[in-house]
């Protein structure tokens, strides 16, 4: 009896051992009692078809790298560990299971504002029943945060800017220098949901490529840091040139849409101007470019252009106001060129009119009737713009429009002095050996008292 005793307490002895060494393995990997009392891994799955895709992650107290498996049922039909080295990588068949190719991006998380993540770029599952194959692209397949937890991430690998509209805007305003007439901004609007939680930032890498007309020089790239930062909820945002002689920026926010405006540019230097953008942090890995459409600069000036003593024309003959005019315009494209090179050419359309006042009911109307249109010309520099009408057989642009005024004068009788006449100008610049409309002045009024 007292044997049998003995063998009871032994036995209860070891089964209480036992069941404490289970509830010790329970909440540590190897057993170790210095280690917290806490989960060892978490998974996240997603089922793909009849596929399972799945990642485990250990608590950083346990010495074991993360991994991604992928089963059929009960059997593992890959399995890749990861590494803080890890982007990017392709799962497969290994003739376990049915063919399947997954091409996935892995994200670690890294702090509050980079949840960690894994997502598939691509991926195809073929149904060994029936051979049909099922495409798979850019898909969220988990999201965790520093502490384990599943999240909806703010900014993935596919999220991309995208365009809502380009224009080109004139920057002239009435009386200013006409100089300025070519100035222009370029204005770019994009849109993105990505929007950064409080206290995190959202950058944007942005590349500008600017054409010029001269076609003998090459396109110039300008890159620039678009940040967007939220503190409070209110977000602000930058954009800083990185790169020397980048034209200035700015840019402003309208909900999810961003304006963004680009000035100091010209329409006679600028052939078309092309943007790219992407997404640089903080959650990207391989972040998705977005290239806009190249766009050609053109702008039109709706307000009256008037060539007289005012705006530094002093009274002389029409020529010399012409000659002065296209010297102004061109002026910024001329100082752009090399010497040597055999730019630029600008085309021009020049319409003719005379405008006669009339008063009507006490209120002064004019009366237009067209003289002459110059179509499809090309503007010389140093020719074009000289006043010295002697030359033969082609005086130049000028003169030739001095010629066909004073001819209509002498065939039609002297204008009235309040009269005035009209230039309705076009200019066209070339690109890839094709002449496209870059300023359109249909007023620009000489008055007749000016000229003699």
């Amino acid at each position: 009896m007292i044997s049998s005793v003995h063998n009871f307490v032994l036995t209860t002895a070891t089964f209480i051992a036992a069941i404490s060494m289970i509830s010790c393995g329970a909440d540590s990997a190897d057993s170790t009692p210095s280690l917290p009392a806490q989960r060892p891994f978490y998974d996240f799955q997603y089922n793909l078809d009849q596929l399972t895709v799945g990642i485990r992650l250990f608590h950083p107290d346990y010495p074991y790298s993360p991994r991604i498996d992928i089963y059929e049922g009960a059997t593992l039909c890959d399995s890749h560990p990861l590494t803080t080295q890890t982007r990017n990588l392709t799962l497969q068949n290994s003739s376990k299971c049915r063919d399947f190719t997954i091409n996935l991006q892995y994200v670690p998380a890294a702090n509050a504002c980079q949840p960690g993540g894994l997502y598939l770029q691509s991926g195809s599952v073929t149904n060994p029943a029936d051979g049909l194959t099922t495409n798979y692209t850019a898909m969220t397949l988990a999201a965790w945060d520093q502490n384990y937890n599943r999240v909806v991430p703010w900014l993935t690998p596919f999220d991309t800017p995208s365009l809502v509209s380009q224009m080109s805007q004139s920057d002239y305003v009435h009386a200013n220098p006409l100089s300025t007439v070519g100035q222009w901004t370029y204005q770019l609007d994009y849109a993105s949901s990505a929007i950064p939680p409080d206290g995190c930032s959202l950058q944007t890498n942005l590349d500008v490529s600017i054409s010029p007309a001269d076609e003998t020089l090459g396109a110039r790239v300008y890159n620039y840091t678009i940040r967007e930062t939220n503190v409070g909820g209110q977000i602000t945002a930058s954009v800083t040139p990185n790169t020397a002689g980048a034209p200035t920026a700015s840019v402003t926010l309208d909900g999810t849409t961003r304006h963004l405006s680009f000035v100091g540019l010209d329409v006679l230097r600028e052939a078309n101007i092309q943007t790219s953008m992407a997404f640089d942090s903080p959650a990207q890995v391989s972040p998705v470019t977005a290239m806009f459409a190249p766009m050609r600069p053109y702008v039109r000036i709706e307000s009256e252009l008037f060539l007289n003593s005012l705006n530094g024309f002093p009274i002389g003959s029409l020529a010399s106001h012409v000659a002065k005019f296209f010297s102004t315009i061109t002026m910024p494209l001329m100082g752009f060129y090399d010497p040597l090179s055999l730019e630029p050419q600008v085309n021009a359309n020049i319409g003719v009119s005379l405008a006669t006042p009339l008063s009507i009911q006490g209120q002064v109307e004019y009366v237009v009737t067209p003289i002459a249109l110059i179509p499809n010309y090309t503007f010389r520099p140093g020719f074009d713009d000289r006043t010295d009408c002697t030359a033969v057989p082609d005086p130049g642009l000028s003169c030739r429009l001095d010629s066909i005024i004073t001819n209509y004068n002498a065939t039609n009788g002297v204008p009235d002095s309040a009269a005035r006449y009209i230039l309705d100008v076009t200019l066209y610049s070339r690109t890839g050996g094709t002449y496209y409309p870059v300023i359109d002045m249909p007023k620009v009024v000489i008055p007749v008292s000016e000229t003699n």
